[in-house]
C-alpha cells in the first residue's frame, strides 16, 4: 500500500484507493498483487 502509483509518483497505492473510493462512492478492498515482467510469458514451458 506504500508502493508509489506508477503513473503519479506523488500519489501512493493508497491514497489511490482513497481517491476512487471517494469519487465512486464504494469501498475497494485490494486482494492481492501480481508482479508482471515486460516480456515474460504466461505459458509454462
Amino acid at each position: 500500500m506504500r508502493q508509489t502509483y506508477i503513473r503519479d509518483e506523488s500519489l501512493t497505492i493508497e491514497k489511490l484507493i482513497l481517491q476512487n473510493v471517494a469519487a465512486i462512492g464504494e469501498n475497494v478492498i485490494v486482494r492481492r498483487f501480481q508482479r508482471w515482467e515486460l516480456g515474460e510469458s504466461t505459458s509454462q514451458n
